[in-house]
């Protein structure tokens, strides 16, 4: 009897949480604001983050800011969601920009958000609930 072969196939889920920014101000002005504010290091990367369709074309890219906080082991990306005329999340077009927030350990969105609360430069930032946009199912990495 010949044994049997299975394939395991296995894709891991980025686990991250998203808050909204809406603010009036310039990429290079918020992202000194925030850092500022959140006690954060968030650079402009070169590489664009690029959005495709779901058969794989090519549609927009939009700036990304990330930093990989080495002692608390918390990586964050912030995106810009309107950029070349397309928005990453179109149901969500108030919203100017999206801070990715990925750790295995304890969250710090809730002391982010509170810092951000009282950051001059953003008019109001909150909470998104991923599973409700289909755009942060498509995210693969930070």
């Amino acid at each position: 009897m010949k044994p049997k072969k299975h394939n395991l196939l296995y894709e891991a889920e980025i686990e991250f949480e998203v808050l909204a920014i809406c603010s009036p101000f310039p990429d290079f002005r918020l992202i000194w604001n925030i850092n500022k504010a959140a006690e954060l290091q968030l650079a402009k990367v070169d590489e664009p983050f690029l959005l495709h369709n779901k058969k794989g074309d090519f549609t927009s890219s939009h700036s990304k800011y990330y930093w990989f906080d080495q002692s608390d082991e918390v990586q964050y990306m912030m995106l810009k969601n309107f950029e070349q005329g397309k928005r990453l999340v179109p149901e969500l077009d108030q919203v100017d920009y999206f801070l990715f927030i990925q750790t295995d350990y304890n969250s710090p969105t809730t002391n982010i958000l509170k810092n951000l609360s009282s950051c001059e430069a953003i008019m109001a930032a909150f909470v998104v609930d991923v599973d409700e946009y289909p755009f942060f199912g498509l995210v693969q990495e930070l």
